[in-house]
């Protein structure tokens, strides 16, 4: 039996246990040391259901992919009782390595790093994603990933109501992990958004960020209203019926008013209870989206709320270069002056790597990891804007 029909299989019926003789790896098996290490033989064993996983077996060598290590992330979590990024398990690899992670006694994302620094990434509208191993393979200029998880929705944490403040958590993860040097940024889908604020707050903080990448970025229609709604305010002449056109099209006062603050949170609370029932129904109708981390303990809630604040999303425009790598099916939406687009990235170029959103996270991993490679490595981040 080799591997990879023998992981295909387990995922959906149990099956033999497989020899790592079997795998033909190509170095020797080391016994684990200490009893940490061997629990997280042990986490490795049953993930991948090969006996025995030594200190040094290596989780791509032993057939790992993104669910994989979704499942061992979880495993280890249950084993330490604290969150554990799945972006750990494919920087560090092996049950010793990820041992020696823990034995410095550091939440996973204050772990520093040296050198080229960090690529940070931003998830879609789930909340979380794993990225394939071809895409961790394909980054070849030294940067290490880290993989933004959205709070709470793993285990306890801050129920987040607006993208500024899921922006926050994740500026503080790179302000421990990567105090100095330049902040490389690069998000998927709706991710987008969150990026953007993400880079309003470094700059606050004083941090380098002359360019991001957003991977076929999708802007909320509600957001786009309001984007045509100012600029329909700004071209009319002041008055109590451009005021009224501005609040039928946005629910909002082109002032402060002391009646926003409720009437978003009544919108809120529909938007994320709205949100919840569509997941419930996509779990029920066998969607993969909805049902795709059923038994990893991740919850829906989070991920409503995550939705419903992107009905009120408004970041800083980002004045630096905005890399779009788009589908076809999006990529004329990234040039429509109706797009909000123009307000949040003026300085914005867009290319086509990909045909159709949905293959983002298939065959197109390797390629889009190696254009954010280009464009956010070291070398490129050192050129001229205009070279880039």
């Amino acid at each position: 039996m080799d591997l990879k029909s023998h992981q295909t299989g387990r995922r959906n019926e149990p099956t033999e246990p497989i020899s790592r003789d079997a795998l033909e790896l190509s170095y020797e098996f080391v016994p684990a040391g200490s009893s940490r290490e061997d629990k997280l033989c042990k986490a490795f064993s049953g993930v991948f259901n090969v006996f025995p996983v030594g200190v040094d077996d290596d989780f791509f060598d032993l057939g790992g992919d993104s669910l994989l290590g979704e499942q061992l992330s979880m495993e280890i979590e249950r084993e330490i009782g604290r969150t554990f990024p799945i972006s750990q398990i494919f920087e560090h690899g092996t049950p010793r390595r990820i041992a020696a992670l823990l034995g410095a006694g550091l939440p996973a994302d204050t772990v520093r790093h040296q050198g080229d620094g960090v690529l940070f990434v931003v998830h879609g509208r789930g909340g979380y994603m794993a990225l394939r191993p071809e895409f961790h393979k394909a980054i070849t200029s030294g940067l290490r990933l880290h993989m933004f998880e959205l709070p709470g929705i793993r285990g306890d944490g801050p129920r987040m109501r607006s993208i500024d403040d899921v922006a926050a958590i994740y500026v503080q993860q790179v302000q421990r992990m990567q105090p100095e040097g330049p902040v490389r940024l690069a998000s998927f889908c709706a991710g987008g958004l969150i990026a953007l604020a993400m880079a309003a707050q470094l700059e606050d903080a004083g941090r380098k960020l002359d360019r991001i990448v957003l991977v076929d970025p999708r802007m909320p229609k509600r957001v786009n209203r309001r984007h045509r709604a100012e600029q329909r305010l700004a071209a009319s002449k002041p008055g109590l019926a451009a005021t009224l056109r501005y609040f039928m099209a946005t629910g909002r006062s082109p002032a402060s008013s002391f009646l926003e603050p409720l009437l978003r949170a009544v919108e809120f609370r529909w938007a994320q209870h709205r949100e919840m029932r569509r997941i419930e129904r996509d779990r029920q109708k066998g969607v993969r989206f909805a049902g795709r981390y059923d038994g990893l303990g991740l919850k829906d809630a989070p991920r409503a709320a995550l939705v419903a604040a992107y009905r009120f999303a408004w970041p800083r425009p980002f004045v630096g270069k905005v890399h779009i790598l788009a589908s076809r099916d999006r990529y004329k939406s990234f040039s429509d002056p109706a797009e909000a687009w123009d307000r949040f990235a003026p300085n914005r170029i867009a290319e086509i790597v990909i045909e159709h959103h949905s293959d983002i996270g298939s065959e197109s991993a390797s390629l889009l990891a190696k254009r954010i490679d280009e464009i956010l490595s070291p070398l490129a981040a050192a050129r001229p804007l205009s070279d880039a």
